[in-house]
């Protein structure tokens, strides 16, 4: 079986990054207040290419990343998988989706039943 975050694997180079810079990899200018905002409306645009509109069945999120599109995608779904495989983003995903019964946490590379293993980060 597979490990979620190989050597060399882009889950360990966010992992280094994130460990490095936390939030401050992905938003330097902005509040983080602003950064959850951008992440509700980057969801509200994704929705509109689409033509959906909210409620939303079953969700799944690859490369949740630490969250940023998560929180707004949570309340719009009847259920909704985060899938991550760095492990320092997953937890920061994690800490942001806790507490919501509809959020299922993962961390690793596959949520295939018979792909590399993936755990939750909840």
């Amino acid at each position: 079986m597979a490990t979620p975050a190989t050597e060399g694997s882009s889950a360990n180079y966010w992992d280094r990054i994130y460990a490095a810079n936390g939030s401050r990899v992905v938003a330097t200018r902005v509040s983080p207040d602003e950064y959850l905002a951008s992440g509700a409306r980057d969801v509200q645009t994704l929705l509109a290419l689409a033509g959906r509109e909210p409620p939303l069945g079953r969700v799944l999120e690859i490369g949740a990343g630490d969250g940023r599109m998560s929180t707004a995608v949570a309340p719009l779904a009847e259920h909704l998988v985060s899938l991550e495989p760095a492990r320092r983003l997953a937890r920061t995903c994690g800490n942001r989706l806790a507490g919501r019964p509809n959020v299922e946490g993962l961390v690793g590379a596959s949520p295939a039943p018979h792909g590399p293993a993936c755990s939750s980060f909840h």
